[in-house]
């Protein structure tokens, strides 16, 4: 697990599409498996998820804490599967826009990014891990 605190970091996770918003972290955790996520939140660390920053209002920022850099986690193309519903700006990770429920060009006929989500990997803040089937 690396906590950076690199100026070059710690600037990237102060800043967000909307360039509202500015608030400072005090590092910057880069995991590549959930084994790393688990391991800080078991340490007590306070996170919070930042994909692509495309959030308007800080949403992804954090005052003095600690800032989940998920983009590690971009495996899905490398591995021949992505969403039948993709937004017009491919700029945005697959979380972020579940968190808003995801619209484009083939939501005529899938409906919205969240409707194709069959299950998720979730970790809970006491570190347990488990795979929620969507309803």
């Amino acid at each position: 697990m690396t906590l950076s605190t690199s100026e070059e970091d710690l600037d990237w996770a102060s800043r967000d599409f909307g360039g509202v918003i500015s608030r400072r972290p005090r590092a910057v955790l880069k995991p590549t498996s959930f084994e790393e996520i688990r391991t800080a939140l078991l340490d007590g660390l306070a996170l919070t998820p930042r994909g692509q920053g495309h959030s308007t209002r800080g949403q992804a920022q954090s005052e003095g804490g600690v800032v989940l850099d998920m983009t590690g986690f971009d495996t899905a193309l490398r591995h021949g599967r992505t969403p039948p519903v993709l937004t017009d700006y491919l700029g945005l990770s697959v979380g972020g826009t579940l968190s808003v429920g995801g619209h484009g060009g083939a939501s005529h006929q899938h409906g919205a990014q969240t409707d194709t989500v069959l299950e998720l990997d979730v970790l809970t803040p006491n570190g347990s891990r488990t795979t929620a089937p969507t309803p």
